[in-house]
């Protein structure tokens, strides 16, 4: 008779992970620590439009869980910075055969 793994166990080393920055659960890492791919991505576009955001509250301390109302943008960005994120530049477009 053949064994079948449950989910639980086949996935028991992923059931804990979770994004360091907003903390939702994830299965795979981005941009070299524990994210989320909607942290990496907003990583990434604000690395692209080289952005400045202001602090919602002025303190730089704003929780950035992902299931607040609003997610401060500036504390999302540098615990993304704090956390050692690194920017993945997009790929070089080749130029095209006529």
């Amino acid at each position: 008779s053949r064994v079948r793994s449950t989910p639980l166990t086949l996935y028991s080393s992923m059931a804990n992970r979770v994004c360091l920055i907003c903390s939702v659960p994830i299965t795979v890492a981005h941009l070299g620590i524990e994210s989320c791919r909607a942290c990496a991505a907003f990583f990434n576009r604000t690395q692209v439009a080289g952005r400045k955001f202001a602090c919602r509250q002025g303190e730089r301390r704003c929780s950035i869980r992902k299931h607040e109302k609003f997610m401060c943008r500036s504390c999302r960005y540098d615990r993304c910075v704090e956390l050692g994120m690194t920017y993945l530049l997009p790929p070089k477009k080749k130029p095209r055969k006529n």
